[in-house]
């Protein structure tokens, strides 16, 4: 009976690309964010400012269009310094209620949720660099309803993937 689990597993590793098994490295569940993913992203573009930020909704995975990082003005002071040459950035707005929320990135680019000009403290965080999907996820406690700012900084590539899930 074992034998035949296994089997079955296999089969669907090599059916799926082993891709699955490359996102075994996070800290604890990423079901959704591996859903998110691994299917069809909505095209927007991140502000150069809090002004310009476009309205994110939770649950959905965004293909993000940010700018170059020396035109943007970010609405906090990033809580890990920057890497500037050849950087990119971007600001976007996201309506949250109190909880846990995580951040799903494709790729390794610093992320902080502000509010009122201050970013908040990240409760936690992991990543898979291996992973197909998200390569990092970062854990924020939301402690009141209302609009935040998600700021995007130091990233490598003009667009990126990003996702934001309330934590199950």
């Amino acid at each position: 009976m074992m034998r035949k689990f296994m089997a079955v597993c296999l089969v669907m590793l090599v059916a799926h690309g082993a891709s699955a098994a490359d996102c075994a490295g996070f800290k604890w569940p990423v079901a959704e964010e591996l859903r998110l993913f691994g299917g069809p992203d909505t095209a927007a573009a991140a502000g150069r400012d809090e002004a310009t930020a476009a309205l994110l909704q939770t649950g959905r995975l965004y293909r993000l269009a940010l700018q170059e990082q020396e035109s943007v003005r970010l609405p906090a002071v990033p809580s890990k310094p920057m890497l500037t040459d050849g950087a990119y950035a971007g600001v976007v707005r996201v309506p949250l209620a109190a909880g846990r929320y995580r951040v799903a990135l494709e790729a390794e680019f610093w992320v902080d949720v502000v509010s009122g000009g201050v970013p908040l403290p990240s409760a936690d965080f992991s990543g898979s660099p291996g992973c197909d999907g998200p390569r990092k996820i970062v854990e924020y406690a939301i402690p009141a309803a209302g609009e935040y700012l998600v700021q995007l900084s130091a990233a490598t590539a003009p667009v990126v993937r990003v996702a934001i899930t309330a934590v199950p």
